[in-house]
C-alpha cells in the first residue's frame, strides 16, 4: 500500500494491522476471484471482528479506515464497541 510508510513509526509501540477485505488487495492472489461473491457489508464487518477479537489479543484497539474501510470501521464498533 502506498501509505505504509506513514505507519513505521507507530510500529515501535503498536501492532499495526492492514487488513485486505475478502477479494481484494493480495488476497486475491492467494484466494483468486472465487471470493467476490461471498462479499457484503455484513460479512466483511464480521471477518474485521473475528481478526480484532481473536487475532489481535490486545485489549483495546484503534481501528483507523479511510474511504471504503470507515463503514465497515463504523460497523465494527457499533456491533462490538468494547475492544475499540
Amino acid at each position: 500500500m502506498p501509505l505504509t510508510v506513514l505507519f513505521v513509526p507507530w510500529e515501535k509501540g503498536s501492532t499495526v494491522v492492514q487488513w485486505d477485505q475478502r477479494g481484494a488487495g493480495e488476497t486475491v492472489q492467494t484466494t483468486g476471484l472465487s471470493v467476490p461473491d461471498t462479499r457484503s457489508i455484513d460479512r466483511m464487518t464480521q471477518d474485521g471482528i473475528e481478526v480484532s477479537e481473536n487475532h489481535l489479543h490486545k485489549d483495546k484497539i484503534l481501528a483507523l479506515a479511510h474511504p471504503w474501510g470507515s463503514i465497515i470501521g463504523i460497523q465494527m464498533v457499533k456491533q462490538r464497541p468494547d475492544p475499540f
